[in-house]
């Protein structure tokens, strides 16, 4: 939705935000330049833009409408309007934010769900458990209301639209597990690992890649600059599962049998030298 007058400098706007109370500051979903940003009434904003579309779509039963044929087809935007589809009781001139169809022929049935957010934002934003509520209101269809909530959740697997089979009625509910809605930094555990096995991928195979080019006859098991370290790694680790079975032997009476043979010939306040070899 393109802007019609330049927004004043951000920083110059600061200090009246924090002086509006918290129910004064404003909940939607709305156009920041190219971005679709959603902020609930504490203030807090979600950056949607990978899910803002104009025709978002899902499906669900027609539960509780006694005239529909087939299923419902559910339509619409985070920001803006939804490109709008003709149907029985939906005009090609009145925009919408969200709006279903049935699938009934010549002439499909169709309920708006959302009000025009070209007017103004016409959607509320709350924060919920793993994610954020986009509620939809004021869709008006002659004298029928219905409202539509979309919850955004951080959660697997991942889709590109709501969850299908979404439950009939007045006022329907549809989930959308996505990762827009996840904090930042979720996935900076797998960064770690792909970047240790990267990192260690470049060690091994540059230090073999060396040695075979000073010389090529070396076996490949014997390539490695530090094969000679390696080699004691397992010994080490040996070591090291002795001297704990030592130690809890010495320390505690119902643990003697990990080194029997250590407790029966050293006080426990030998045991360390008995490890060390000296």
């Amino acid at each position: 939705m393109p802007r019609t007058a330049r927004s004043p400098p951000r920083l110059l706007l600061l200090p009246l935000l924090l002086l509006q109370p918290l129910s004064a500051r404003a909940q939607s979903c709305v156009l920041d330049g190219a971005a679709c940003v959603c902020t609930d009434a504490d203030g807090e904003a979600w950056d949607v833009s990978e899910l803002q579309g104009l025709d978002i779509q899902t499906t669900g039963d027609i539960t509780g409408c006694t005239l529909c044929e087939g299923e419902w087809t559910y339509h619409f935007a985070l920001c803006g309007n939804a490109n709008q589809q003709i149907g029985t009781g939906c005009l090609s001139t009145q925009f919408r934010s969200a709006y279903r169809v049935d699938g009934s022929t010549p002439t499909a049935r169709c309920e708006y769900l959302g009000a025009d957010q070209a007017a103004a934002p016409a959607v509320t934003v709350t924060a919920i458990d793993g994610g954020i509520a986009i509620g939809y209101n004021g869709g008006q269809t002659g004298t029928l209301l219905r409202t539509m909530t979309v919850n955004l959740l951080c959660d697997t697997p991942y889709l590109d639209a709501p969850s299908p089979g979404v439950p009939g009625g007045d006022n329907p509910i549809l989930n959308w597990p996505t990762q827009a809605v996840c904090p930042a930094g979720g996935n900076t555990g797998w960064l770690i690992v792909i970047l240790f096995s990267v990192a260690a991928g470049i060690y091994v195979g540059g230090g073999i890649g060396y040695v075979k080019r000073q010389d090529p006859d070396v076996p490949l098991m014997e390539a490695h600059p530090h094969t000679e370290m390696w080699r004691t790694v397992p010994g080490l680790f040996w070591d090291g599962v002795y001297f704990t079975r030592v130690e809890l032997s010495s320390r505690f009476e119902f643990l003697g049998f990990l080194a029997p043979a250590v407790r029966a010939l050293l006080p426990p306040a030998r045991v360390d030298h008995a490890v060390l070899g000296t």
